[in-house]
């Protein structure tokens, strides 16, 4: 708002209005300046009307000079790009990095270039370029990134699975020894893949299918491998495929699809230890009683019993809320409600061990689930249209780069406790307001928001200090 100028301007106004100078006037400021503006009007003749003119000539001094705002002259920018996402996406990539360039020398910049897209947005391989032409290039990888060049270097990379599982075994340890192990149904609308076999969707539908085998730590969520391999096979007969993982010294923790003798053999010979729970119809649940030992677990008294059989050792769990639950079910649907397995889980295992420890690993297999829940939700595992085993091969494996740097991403946000307020997307998308503007003529820095400098800080990765 104006305030009524100083005597010397009011001088000044004088001296100017004596001069001849009309539709002059002087405006004091709130920040104690004088300000000069000419104003008249103009008849309209359309709207019949007078229109209000103004100008503004200049800052008025005390020695009566004029000072005017200096021309501002628009500089040529020759780039905006996105820049905080990417060095968030640098971050979280730096422990694939060196293995990705040491197994896949000559398209490593594009299969970077996939992963960081499909994380941060939709991932179309046809949309993928543009995707990351819209992102900095922080790592300077310079990938080639026209739709051919990305799906060439996809296929180079399908059609190497010894590549991908050297890469799989040179990933940094995690630290601890449990795996959780988990098949996948995929659907593809491709048919010229020999993996692909007939199948049907949850609506009863006829899709061509495959299967992934995914495995992650138990402990952290962090995926350890992931591999495809055709759709009609069972979980009994992927001996072999495990083999392959190099999970010597782990103890692999599965879902009840895993339990089957020749599986278990098959592990048994390879010294390589498991934990996997029966089907509810196994005979064992006869001979394994439970006891009146218990423990605690998520506020509940979990009783157990615990015998040897067949040279495994088989652990029965009974939880009350679980038991009580199943119960209530059955009777809605009508059926008998005397099943003395209800709220029972069994578990066959290679090892030895305290039953709380046992059970504690097999909750564990959550892990494996959200990565599931993950890939297909977030990164589209199951949206396939490759057209070959290579393609398919290729596709799984960018996936499994992506969900790797989005788990890292996660667990960044689950150590600072912030789980509820953010998911990996909430905080690509808060980065992605930082962005780096290139010009020939002038550097330009952009303002890094308070949300951000805020998140940076809570999260702990101090990229802006």
């Amino acid at each position: 708002m104006g305030c009524e100028p100083e005597p010397w301007a009011k001088k000044w106004l004088e001296e100017q209005r004596a001069k001849g100078e009309k539709g002059l006037t002087v405006e004091k400021r709130s920040d104690g300046q004088h300000y000069v503006i000419w104003a008249t009007t103009e008849w309209v003749p359309e709207t019949k009307k007078r229109k209000k003119i103004s100008e503004y000539r200049g800052r008025l001094m005390p020695d009566g000079s004029l000072v005017k705002r200096k021309s501002r002259t628009r500089p040529k920018v020759r780039s905006v790009k996105q820049s905080g996402n990417a060095r968030v996406l640098a971050k979280a990539s730096e422990e694939i990095i060196v293995p990705l360039k040491r197994e896949f020398p000559d398209c490593w910049p594009e299969l970077i270039a996939l992963a960081w897209t499909r994380v941060a947005a939709t991932g179309v391989l046809k949309n993928a370029g543009d995707e990351w032409n819209m992102m900095e290039d922080v790592l300077d990888t310079r990938p080639t990134v026209n739709p051919k060049a990305l799906s060439s270097a996809l296929k180079e990379a399908g059609a190497d699975p010894a590549a991908q599982q050297r890469f799989f075994s040179s990933l940094p340890a995690d630290g601890g020894r449990q795996m959780a192990v988990d098949l996948s149904v995929c659907f593809s609308r491709a048919r010229g893949a020999f993996m692909l076999k007939k199948g049907y969707n949850p609506q009863d539908v006829a899709y061509p299918q495959f299967r992934t085998v995914f495995v992650c730590s138990a402990d952290t969520g962090r995926p350890v491998s992931m591999s495809a391999v055709p759709g009609n096979t069972k979980e009994c007969t992927l001996s072999s495929t495990i083999r392959e993982m190099d999970l010597s010294g782990k103890v692999l923790v599965m879902d009840t699809g895993f339990f089957s003798e020749p599986l278990m053999d098959d592990l048994d010979s390879e010294k390589i230890d498991y934990v996997v729970p029966a089907r509810r119809n196994s005979l064992m649940y006869e001979r394994v009683k439970l006891g009146r030992e218990e423990f605690v677990w998520n506020g509940r008294a979990i009783r157990y019993g615990r015998t040897e059989a067949g040279g495994r050792y088989w652990y029965r769990f009974e939880d009350p809320i679980m038991r009580n639950d199943e119960r209530v079910d059955s009777i809605a649907a009508g059926k008998r409600a005397d099943d003395g397995n209800a709220g029972n889980i069994l578990i066959c295992s290679s090892l030895f061990a305290d039953p709380e420890k046992i059970y504690l690993m097999y909750k564990h297999r959550e892990a494996v689930e959200q990565g599931f829940k993950a890939g297909k939700g977030n990164l589209s595992m199951d949206r396939i249209y490759m057209q070959d085993d290579d393609g398919i091969r290729g596709h799984l494996f960018i996936t499994f780069l992506a969900l790797r740097i989005r788990t890292e991403i996660a667990l960044w946000i689950q150590a600072a406790g912030l789980s509820s307020k953010y998911s990996p997307e909430d905080v690509l998308r808060k980065y992605a307001s930082v962005y780096v503007i290139r010009s020939p003529d002038i550097d330009l820095d952009y303002e890094v928001g308070a949300d951000v400098f805020r998140l940076d800080k809570e999260i702990g990765l101090n990229l802006y200090q």
